[in-house]
């Protein structure tokens, strides 16, 4: 794990599938602290699974931002 995101929080908007999910799973491999938010409670679910068991740290938000 490359260490250069340690200390950030990154707030990702789309964070339950595709792009954002991607996003979210890099910068917590680089150290990041997450803040996902999406309309898609399922996919949130599975994106904080996979982020935290590769160590993660997320914290998840239903939200809609249109």
């Amino acid at each position: 794990m490359s260490d250069e995101l340690v200390g950030k929080v990154i707030v990702i908007t789309g964070g339950g599938s595709g792009l954002g999910r991607a996003t979210g799973l890099l910068a917590a491999q680089r150290g990041a602290s997450l803040v996902l938010g999406d309309v898609n409670n399922s996919g949130l679910d599975e994106s904080a699974d996979a982020i935290l068991s590769a160590g993660g740290n997320v914290k998840t938000v239903v939200t809609d931002v249109r």
